[in-house]
């Protein structure tokens, strides 16, 4: 093979190993435990079968376990939910829209739901899913189970174990 033939082959050989290395971006994915602790302000009104209710929850997240990712170990966000839902003699269920940030300004944003026997102060399991964000968190989906405990009747810790994709 002459000089030229061979120069020629590396020059496609390497070209098709960069073409290769082109394809679509592999899917990051994870996982990470989190832990929120929030204050509630809720109205209530009687209604039809029970009660209706609705307002904001505040409180402080904190990712206590990560498999790595955008959401580091240690890291502490600012979270705001607005929650609504009914109460009957029987069950609640509550669905929620919350914002976390970041102090840097990094946004993720998730939706909860729960549905209990009993009154939502008792506690219990429920679902969050991850729907998207900003800054480090853009582009993130996913889904999380978590469980409630009520310390009072306005301040409750969550414990949420989830998995994310990008």
């Amino acid at each position: 093979m002459t000089f030229g033939r061979r120069h020629a082959l590396g020059l496609a050989v390497a070209a098709g190993l960069l073409q290769v290395g082109q394809g679509p971006a592999a899917e990051e994915t994870g996982s990470f435990a989190l832990t929120t602790s929030l204050t509630s302000q809720y109205a209530t009104i009687p209604h039809v079968d029970g009660t209706i209710f609705g307002g904001i929850s505040e409180g402080t997240s904190t990712i206590v376990e990560s498999s790595g990712g955008p959401f580091v170990k240690g890291r502490s966000m600012r979270t705001s939910c607005i929650v609504s839902g009914k109460s009957s003699a029987t069950n609640t269920g509550l669905d929620g829209a919350c914002t976390s940030a970041s102090p840097a300004g990094d946004m993720l944003f998730s939706i909860a739901k729960r549905h209990v026997d009993g009154a939502a102060e008792e506690g219990g399991a429920g679902q969050l899913t991850l729907a998207g964000g900003a800054g480090s968190y853009e582009g993130i989906t996913g889904s999380c189970s978590y469980d409630i405990d009520y310390l009072t009747e306005t301040l409750y810790v969550t414990w949420a174990e989830c998995i994310w994709q990008r």
